[in-house]
């Protein structure tokens, strides 16, 4: 007769309660599953069934990537078996083990969710127009509504509120921030990011957004931010950029120009010396009419200290109901899509020139193409004062989202040129939103 062996058994409550000795196996009757002990752990550690280990992968890493996961991606996942795990005994697999799976898919799933920053230049990488410090008195002034970084409008209730850079620091992801170096006592002022409408269909389909950036602060008076995400309800891509009418008081929201909404209810959202990320997750965004978003980060504070700063940067807006780690691409990636928006020729002496040989008051041309087509035909302007031999200023004739030309009237019979002379001598087009 076969002999029969059995181990210490009970419900849960009666093996959550009991402390094995070390090695030794109890039996879960309510759970059907076995439980091995260590001599000091009450309860001990139960062993998962074969069929719970895709429940138990999918579980662990949702909390591992602290993102949703894609359907796609979790309905694999909980298909698994513990046969599909290299590691997993024939038998069972405790579920702390399960980690040494997660560690490996945490990877390679991250890579999988691409695409996740709408922002064009949310970690400072492409700084076309310079790196600053943008001042009342450099060529690209520190005005209240102005790019001074792709991407980024600086928005303030006065002129010269801000000193404007982009600043390299290891702390960030990106390695670069912008920093708002205070320049006028006593003034709210913040950024503003723009998405163009084409760029937030996934976050009309879903109707859920998220949000996240990276800061720190220099001084004791930029203390904390408010952050909205604001939606435009007016024609498309065709938004008033600048958004506020009315700072308001300290602890309040300012008040938006028509057509801009707030989706968000905002509170105040501490900046301390060390950099801390502020993250705002699972944002419902009304998507009957949102025509385009953007997010404002706005200094709270109304009582404020010439030299105090205050740094952002990491800057990312996502669908979804979870802000996940900032989506960190390559510079090259950033600087197209910048070029999609704003563009700049020139900048320094001999980078940008035209020679040819041509008859007395001949007018000489040449097209050029653009790297990456421009969002829509742009706005562009000739730059300073450029060195001239034989032949007139060149002037920008036409410009289309793909090319533009660039013509000059000779003098006389012979060779002419025309060539940058200085930072000043550019060729800049814009699209921007």
């Amino acid at each position: 007769m076969a002999t029969t062996i059995q181990f210490r058994r009970g419900n849960t409550a009666a093996n959550d309660a009991f402390t094995g000795a070390e090695g030794e196996l109890s039996y879960d009757t309510s759970a059907k599953k076995i439980r091995i002990h260590d001599g000091s752990t009450a309860g001990g550690k139960t062993m998962a069934a074969e069929e719970d280990v895709g429940a138990i992968v999918l579980t662990e890493l949702d909390a591992a990537l602290d993102t949703e996961i894609p359907p796609a991606i979790a309905a694999a996942i909980a298909t698994l078996t513990a046969a599909d795990l290299a590691f997993a005994p024939a038998g069972g697999i405790a579920a702390e083990d399960v980690q040494a799976a997660i560690e490996e898919l945490e990877a390679d799933l991250t890579t999988l969710i691409v695409g996740r920053n709408i922002l064009p230049n949310g970690g400072f990488q492409v700084a076309q127009r310079g790196v600053g410090p943008f001042t009342s008195a450099t060529t690209v002034v520190n005005n209240d509504d102005a790019y001074l970084l792709d991407g980024c409008i600086f928005l303030a209730p006065g002129s010269d509120t801000c000193d404007i850079s982009r600043v390299a620091d290891t702390d960030f992801v990106s390695g670069y921030k912008i920093r708002l170096d205070v320049e006028t006592n006593n003034r709210r002022f913040g950024v503003l990011f723009p998405v163009e409408s084409r760029d937030i269909q996934a976050i009309r389909k879903s109707g859920k957004c998220s949000i996240q950036f990276q800061c720190k602060r220099t001084g004791s008076s930029l203390t904390n931010v408010r952050v909205y995400l604001l939606a435009w309800n007016g024609t498309a891509d065709a938004i008033t950029s600048d958004v506020i009418s009315a700072y308001n008081a300290v602890d309040t929201d300012p008040t938006f120009v028509a057509s801009w909404t707030a989706e968000n209810v905002a509170s105040n959202r501490a900046v301390g010396t060390t950099i801390d990320t502020i993250r705002i997750e699972n944002i419902s965004v009304d998507t009957s009419n949102v025509a385009n978003l953007a997010l404002l980060i706005l200094s709270n504070p109304t009582t404020t200290t010439t030299g105090d700063c205050l740094d952002i940067g990491d800057v990312q807006i996502e669908e979804g109901v979870n802000a996940t780690e900032y989506e960190h691409r390559p510079v090259a990636f950033d600087m197209a899509w910048c070029q999609r928006y704003y563009c700049q020729y020139g900048g320094a002496a001999n980078v940008f020139d035209m020679r040819g040989y041509n008859a007395a008051s001949a007018l000489s041309l040449t097209t050029y193409t653009f790297a990456i087509p421009m969002r829509v035909a742009p706005t562009y302007a000739k730059n300073g004062t450029w060195a001239v031999t034989n032949c007139a200023q060149p002037t920008i004739g036409i410009s289309t989202e793909t090319v533009f030309n660039l013509y000059t009237i000779v003098t006389s019979l012979g060779a002419f040129s025309f060539v940058t002379n200085s930072t000043d001598d550019t060729l800049t087009f814009t699209a921007e939103l």
